[in-house]
């Protein structure tokens, strides 16, 4: 699953909601080679009202050489903003930093 950092004070509920929301919009290439081997920490920033404060990254992962990792890397960057941007993440969350780790092998069950 998804370890999520920061969040002081977060409970587990919303954490799980928080990473949820994100995984069902992440949507990794289960069906190439090595879609299901593929990792993905994101970092991000949500502002108090919960929109993506900055950049959305991936550790350098979304300009991978490697087009089957960049792919998994961009999909889990546009599905943070989507999950912000529809305001699926829960209040709780709102005004802080995480690095949810997604692993496709879990997500491809």
């Amino acid at each position: 699953r998804a370890a999520a950092g920061a969040g002081k004070g977060v409970s587990a509920s919303a954490l799980a909601g928080l990473v949820s929301q994100i995984e069902r919009r992440w949507n990794p290439n289960c069906e190439v080679e090595g879609g299901r081997d593929v990792r993905v920490r994101v970092t991000f920033t949500l502002s108090a009202t919960g929109q993506v404060v900055g950049a959305v990254e991936a550790g350098g992962k979304e300009t991978s050489s490697n087009p089957v990792v960049r792919a998994a890397a961009e999909r889990a960057i546009r599905a943070v903003r989507q999950a912000a941007a529809d305001k699926a993440l829960p209040r709780e969350v709102y005004g802080q930093a995480w690095a949810p780790t997604f692993n496709a092998q879990e997500a491809c069950q």
